[in-house]
């Protein structure tokens, strides 16, 4: 080193010292802007797979939001005989054990509290929830507090009778502990921010902090997708260090000039030559890396400063194509098992699509039968240990031309590529078989079995989201009806587009007036006069025509829409017996009740009006109920018919004999008349059994001082056998079936019957 500093010195020192910064100005500038366009690369990549990740999270708390409310409507409903269920709290706390959430809570229809886990948190406003329910479409929020922000996941609980709507929230903190564990290590810094770029704020920060620099630190900005358009992530990390920043390549470069100005005298051309050709190669290598070409090899000069820096430079190029690998298989596969995740395998199903529309293929979807009482009762490592032993089996059947892949939990997927149709049973056996030999953990053997759901590519769908779907679907249906496998079919699609278009189009089918009144004749049997009618309700659709009573009723009652409908119903229904009244037919209206408008209290009330609004008496009218509604939440409804008996109108009970109620229950309700189930009363006359239920319920109801009807009678004889035993009414599709309001006034004048009059009245 001495001998070059003379060297140096001697020869043409500022020529040399010019020659060496013009070499350290390239090198600086392409390593700053290497190092800037791999940091800008890394961060991008690494937004991909926060997005990724923030998306799943987003996603799985919605599908938690869904499973939980159905497992509400399961577990908290009351049991025969027994007046209240497991308390709602203990149940959320239960099921906040396997929550992603911090916080659960069910809320009703006013946005009001019903219940939460854990007690002691405190909430956000619940006010600022009540945009979350009121429809039957619920959808994941975010929601701002002064403290922070909370990604929330709703889903509405399957209501059950006597029960008003309410709504499952799940809610996440979307703080820097959320932050971090988003990153998982990653040695970058994150911020999530609201607003736009001029009036942004800062929510939450997490990662490694920024430390004062020159230098600006390099930054990207990604959008949180399903949130909205004013909530982003920004990810920082400082700029890679450049070569001013070292102190020891200062020295370094310090010791060359000085050695260059030593012995410049002696050797310019050989000096020259020695640095300027490792430092052009290294030059060129660091361009081709800047280019792309991440394989080319580094110079081949290992000795002195240049060396070095080929040696740290070529190291800091393979780190990081390792952990960009890292992250590339992070994004793409389960951690796990090491199977393709539902990223990998949409892009999987894209590929085969890309082959041609024609192409025939299939999309297996499976879910390993009752997964959760194995974590339930041996753990989440247990669990593991049979996913990992799942993921082996299934791929040692996989053949060579199907991809196998981990959706998420305990679901599994396969794409079968070119498979008939007619094969369809063969391949999902072929899947199935494994699962027949029992399964090893903790040292316990367990028979685990699959379901699978069936979809197929062209029949069934033409992306990869509409595939996947309806192979759920059918995995789901075929869990339902306990089989092992269902090909996806859409005559069995709970969730079709008509469905949905249903939903939205029934309230404006009830305030267009689009439904119309159907009736039944009632017949005294003592008289042999028709004195009444059951009103029904009928729906067609301007495009798609009939929909059954059987299809549209659930939906009201989903949606809420149940009390639109019996109102509209009874103000039909009284509407027509003014008419009947008006043409000299004392006829009674009877209309059934859902178990939303039995425990209104303000029901009562807007029935009364109705009745004054035309003139009638409550006598013309019978509202009847199930038993098992009644049942349901006894304590709130019988104060209501109570009040529906005071004012006079009547009351039945239909369907009596398939709820759970019992003697001292019924003799609890204020009720006048009491109908027999068509399922007792259509096989009467020759099943011995049925008679018994059918003459025992009249006596019953007759030594209770109640007026029995008898639903469904079909033929002469039954009608007699009734006629004979005391039964006070009947109806049913011998007497008439359900006809248009507007015809019955031509029926009575045809009829065998005589119909109830003024006079006769």
């Amino acid at each position: 080193m001495h001998r070059l500093r003379i060297r140096i010195f001697l020869f043409a020192v500022l020529l040399l010292a010019a020659a060496l910064g013009g070499v350290l100005v390239l090198l600086q500038r392409s390593a700053e802007q290497f190092g800037e366009e791999q940091a800008r690369a890394q961060l991008a990549q690494m937004g991909a797979v926060l997005q990724t990740q923030f998306e799943q999270q987003r996603r799985g708390l919605q599908r938690q939001a869904a499973l939980f409310a159905d497992d509400l409507a399961r577990e908290h409903r009351p049991l025969p005989g027994a007046r209240s269920s497991e308390p709602l709290d203990a149940l959320l706390q239960r099921l906040h054990e396997y929550s992603d959430a911090a916080v659960l809570a069910v809320i009703d229809g006013d946005a009001r509290l019903l219940a939460q886990a854990p007690q002691e948190t405190s909430l956000p406003a619940l006010g600022q929830w009540a945009g979350l329910v009121g429809s039957a479409m619920v959808r994941d929020r975010v929601l701002f507090t002064p403290e922070g922000a909370w990604l929330l996941a709703a889903a509405a609980i399957p209501p059950q009778p006597l029960q008003p709507p309410r709504w499952l929230v799940l809610a996440a903190p979307l703080d820097g502990a959320w932050l971090q564990r988003l990153l998982n290590g990653a040695e970058i810094h994150a911020s999530l921010l609201r607003g736009v770029t001029e009036r942004e704020m800062t929510l939450a920060s997490a990662g490694v902090a920024l430390a004062s620099r020159a230098r600006k630190p390099i930054e990207a900005r990604l959008p949180l997708a399903g949130v909205g358009d004013t909530l982003a992530l920004r990810l920082q990390r400082h700029a890679p260090p450049s070569l001013a920043d070292s102190r020891l390549l200062h020295w370094q470069m310090l010791a060359i000039a000085l050695a260059a100005l030593i012995g410049a005298a002696v050797g310019a051309l050989w000096i020259g030559n020695s640095i300027s050709r490792p430092l052009a190669a290294m030059v060129r290598y660091m361009r081709r890396v800047g280019d792309g070409d991440y394989a080319a090899p580094p110079p081949a000069e290992r000795r002195g400063e240049v060396g070095a820096l080929a040696r740290e430079f070529a190291f800091m190029l393979s780190a990081m194509a390792q952990r960009e690998a890292s992250i590339r298989h992070l994004a793409y596969h389960d951690s796990l098992t090491g199977l393709p995740n539902r990223n990998r395998f949409n892009a999987l199903i894209d590929d085969a699509l890309m082959r041609g529309s024609d192409t025939r293929f299939a999309v297996l979807v499976m879910d390993i039968d009752r997964f959760r009482d194995i974590n339930d009762t041996l753990g989440h490592l247990a669990g593991d240990r049979i996913l990992k032993q799942a993921a082996f089996r299934l791929g040692t059947v996989c053949r060579e031309q199907d991809e196998l892949a981990r959706l998420s939990g305990d679901e599994f997927a396969v794409l079968l590529g070119a498979v008939d149709p007619r094969e369809i049973n063969t391949l999902v056996n072929l899947y199935r078989k494994p699962f027949l030999d029992a399964f090893e953990t903790e040292g316990i053997s367990l028979d685990v079995s699959l379901t699978i759901g069936v979809a197929l590519h062209p029949d069934h769908g033409q992306n990869a989201g509409a595939l996947l779907q309806r192979a759920e679907i059918a995995m789901y249906l075929a869990k339902a009806r306990h089989l092992p496998f269902m090909v996806y079919n859409p005559q069995l699609d709970r969730h079709s587009l008509l469905r949905l278009t249903l939903m939205a189009e029934l309230r404006a089918a009830i305030e267009r007036n689009e439904l119309t009144l159907y009736v039944q004749p009632k017949l005294d049997l003592r008289g042999w006069r028709i004195i009444g009618v059951e009103c029904l309700v009928r729906w067609v659709h301007p495009e798609h025509g009939f929909v059954p009573p059987d299809e549209f009723i659930p939906l009201a009652e989903q949606t809420g829409n149940i009390r639109h409908l019996t109102a509209w119903i009874i103000a039909a229904a009284l509407d027509w017996s003014r008419r009947w009244h008006d043409a000299g037919y004392e006829l009674k209206v009877a209309v059934n009740l859902s178990t939303v408008d039995l425990l209104d209290p303000a029901f009562p009330e807007r029935v009364s009006s109705l009745l004054q609004a035309l003139r009638l008496s409550a006598e013309s009218l019978i509202l009847e109920v199930t038993e098992s509604a009644v049942m349901e939440d006894p304590e709130r409804a019988i104060p209501v018919l109570r009040q529906i008996r005071d004012m006079g109108i009547g009351l039945s009970i239909d369907d009596y004999g398939t709820g759970y109620s019992s003697m001292a229950q019924l003799k609890r309700l204020p009720v006048d008349e009491l109908k027999i189930d068509k399922s007792f009363v259509k096989d009467v006359v020759e099943n011995p059994d049925d008679a018994v239920i059918v003459r025992s319920t009249i006596e019953l109801g007759h030594n209770m001082d109640l007026v029995v009807v008898a639903e469904g009678v079909e033929d002469e004889k039954t009608l007699e056998w009734l006629s004979r035993f005391g039964c006070d009414m009947a109806q049913g599709y011998h007497l008439s079936r359900p006809m248009p309001a507007k015809d019955l006034v031509g029926w009575l004048e045809n009829s065998p019957y005589l119909a109830a009059s003024r006079e006769s009245a």
